[in-house]
């Protein structure tokens, strides 16, 4: 994976691809998922979508090539994990990049912040956005015993 500095745009990713982010399944105000009462269901936490580590990455699946591969949505996440999606549009829409990161899976890519210098208030606020806008693949036990 190139340092930081050297991350760029994939372009020739399209905005119509769908992104998968796997989410651990902790629950609760310092979890990864919690029940939103205004919406009355389940949903991402800004935690879930935090652009961090090293290298200020965070781990997306490429849905067309995992599928591609013959693969699910259920050969992506590992145990004690959920799904859930956005579109490169939807990522790009927020000034974040996208690139391929074949080292971890064929269909794995990072989204980066192509704005480093972004404020914590307004990272917080992405973060929520982008665990507002994001829909569920594979949703937390919680929904499925609800249906």
């Amino acid at each position: 994976m190139p340092f930081y500095s050297e991350y760029v745009d994939n372009t020739t990713i399209s905005n119509e691809e769908i992104l998968w982010r796997r989410i651990p399944l902790i629950k609760g105000k310092n979890g990864m998922y919690k029940y939103d009462n205004s919406r009355e269901t389940w949903r991402p936490t800004s935690a879930a979508f935090r652009l961090s580590g090293v290298d200020s990455a965070m781990s997306v699946f490429i849905e067309s090539i995992v599928r591609a591969s013959n693969r699910g949505p259920e050969d992506i996440i590992l145990d004690n994990q959920v799904l859930s999606s956005l579109t490169v549009k939807q990522i790009r829409s927020h000034e974040l990049g996208i690139f391929k990161d074949e080292n971890v899976d064929s269909a794995h890519a990072n989204v980066f912040d192509t704005k480093p210098d972004r404020s914590r208030t307004a990272q917080k606020r992405l973060r929520k956005e982008l665990a507002l806008i994001s829909l569920w693949v594979i949703p937390p036990p919680e929904m499925k015993s609800e249906s």
